[in-house]
């Protein structure tokens, strides 16, 4: 069990077992029922007899247990406890992070990350760190603090290469140069022709609908106008239909190029979040 570790090294006795505390809780872990999690949990922690070490392996294996369970807040709550002597920090700062960016708390968790101080004679771990505020910059849509962190990328790290080119690459540049398109350009468009905006937001498929639908309404409000004249109840039906979808194709113009946009950077975010999570795992496997 990747959890379980060997607890030989807290040489100050104990009056309870503390594997088999351990033990107990990754039974409660592995059945879901992290309500009993949490209460055990915290009670020992309250134990007094516990040293430094015990505490921080207890926080961080409730931490992970939370952070396997999806809950997020929690397992910060516990990983944040994690001191900064104990062999599973550098982990802890790494998965709160993650916690952060599950939450799409993005700017905590640039922030928590950045005052973090790891072994400096680690470099994988100072790459992995650089690596991941440089991510974590790019969610935030900080450029200029992207830039002066991907300078220190390290081509030749294995774990982190791929994902520091793609970061650099592709990520970086997408949102740089997103087409930054005018939603009131979009709604003009479709009041000359109809559809003509959704085609300039990049939806042709609605565009196509719009101009048909506008197009084949206005041409029967036309005719029922020149046959049976303005006061024609088939002329004011047809004429208030006309009318409510040559508007909403102008206003639908609008939010489509908004809607659109938002469809590219969700995509760019997610692919981003991903790849943060990649070397993590990988590293601390």
């Amino acid at each position: 069990m990747s959890l379980l570790f060997s607890f030989s090294c807290f040489a100050q006795p104990s009056t309870f077992d503390f594997e088999k505390e351990l033990d107990f809780l990754l039974y409660l872990g592995q059945n879901g029922q992290h309500a009993d999690i949490d209460f055990y949990g915290d009670k020992l922690l309250n134990q007094k007899d516990l040293n430094k070490g015990q505490k921080d392996s207890l926080n961080f294996f409730l931490g992970f247990i939370n952070f396997k369970g999806l809950n997020y807040d929690k397992s910060i709550k516990f990983l944040s406890k994690v001191s900064d002597e104990s062999m599973f920090y550098p982990k802890s700062t790494f998965y709160s992070e993650i916690c952060f960016i599950e939450k799409h708390d993005y700017f905590n968790a640039y922030n928590n990350l950045r005052e973090v101080q790891l072994d400096k004679n680690n470099d994988l771990l100072q790459q992995l760190k650089s690596f991941e505020l440089a991510g974590l910059s790019l969610l935030n849509r900080d450029y200029k603090s992207f830039d002066s962190l991907s300078v220190l990328f390290n081509t030749n790290n294995i774990i982190l290469s791929n994902e520091q080119q793609l970061q650099k690459n592709e990520y970086y540049y997408k949102l740089k140069h997103l087409k930054r398109k005018s939603p009131f350009f979009a709604g003009s468009l479709s009041a000359i022709v109809p559809g003509l905006g959704l085609a300039y937001a990049g939806n042709n498929g609605q565009a196509l609908a719009a101009f048909i639908r506008v197009a084949a309404l206005g041409a029967l409000s036309t005719e029922t106008y020149i046959k049976l004249g303005p006061k024609n109840p088939q002329f004011i039906i047809s004429a208030t239909l006309f009318s409510f979808f040559y508007l909403g194709n102008i206003w639908g113009s609008v939010l489509c190029v908004q809607i659109i946009k938002n469809e590219k950077l969700k995509e760019i975010d997610n692919n981003i979040m991903v790849g943060l999570r990649i070397p993590i795992d990988n590293f601390f496997k």
